[in-house]
């Protein structure tokens, strides 16, 4: 490669909302002279998106993602995304330009993502009761990002499902909740009913979070008509 990255590939840029994300990539030339990067000419960066190139002029044989080090003559690009205030995911590419005659040009693809502190894996709880079931149940994870660990401090469902129930299945601190919903039979008619679980936690950016339940219970089977005919035992006609 006349231009070598390192790491090579898309380079990632996940967040939280609220926080910064950052990454850095490093540029090198394959005949070892002083290379030059930066945005191509009227090149737009993505709503957001900030980036900042340096020269590398000591070489740093421990730099990580880079076998053997940085070299001087190398150019190191710091990227950084928000903060944003809302969860958003995309991917974008930056346009470059180099001082390399086989390759003046060049793309570094990016993969942007910036998620919410706490979020319930799958986004909304579907129940099915079947008729004559005594009980029937459904699952969510709560799942926060990073390597934060929290605690369930409380929970609750309200809406359209009397008697329904719901526990934690990991007591203690985790980075992952299950949570089981259970919903008894006999109480409910049959259609479709709509409530949420109300779920306290000890995360510092979501004290408190609502899911979506939704619950179909099916109807009843029509009952079998009377056979008709004559009389036991008699042919038909007769």
């Amino acid at each position: 490669m006349p231009v070598a990255q390192y790491p090579p590939g898309t380079i990632a840029l996940p967040a939280t909302i609220g926080d910064k994300a950052t990454a850095s990539v490093t540029f090198r030339r394959d005949d070892g002279q002083p290379l030059e990067v930066g945005l191509a000419d009227g090149a737009a960066l993505p709503p957001g998106l900030e980036v900042r190139f340096e020269r590398v002029e000591v070489a740093d044989p421990a730099a990580p993602g880079i076998p053997g080090g940085s070299k001087a003559g190398d150019v190191k690009a710091t990227l950084s995304f928000g903060p944003v205030e809302s969860a958003t995911q995309q991917n974008a590419s930056l346009a470059l330009k180099t001082n390399h005659p086989a390759r003046p040009t060049a793309n570094l693809p990016l993969w942007i993502r910036v998620a919410a502190p706490l979020e319930p894996y799958p986004p909304t709880v579907s129940i099915v009761l079947q008729n004559g079931a005594v009980a029937a149940y459904g699952r969510v994870d709560l799942r926060a990002t990073g390597a934060q660990q929290f605690e369930v401090t409380g929970l609750s469902v309200e809406g359209d499902l009397p008697g329904a129930t719901v526990r934690s299945l990991n007591p203690g601190p985790a980075g992952v909740h299950p949570l089981e919903i259970t919903v008894r039979g006999g109480a409910l008619a049959p259609g479709v009913h709509l409530g949420r679980l109300v779920v306290n936690t000890s995360h510092p950016k979501v004290p408190r979070l609502e899911v979506p339940v939704r619950l179909q219970v099916a109807p009843a089977p029509a009952a079998a008509a009377p056979a008709t005919g004559g009389a036991p035992g008699a042919p038909a006609g007769s």
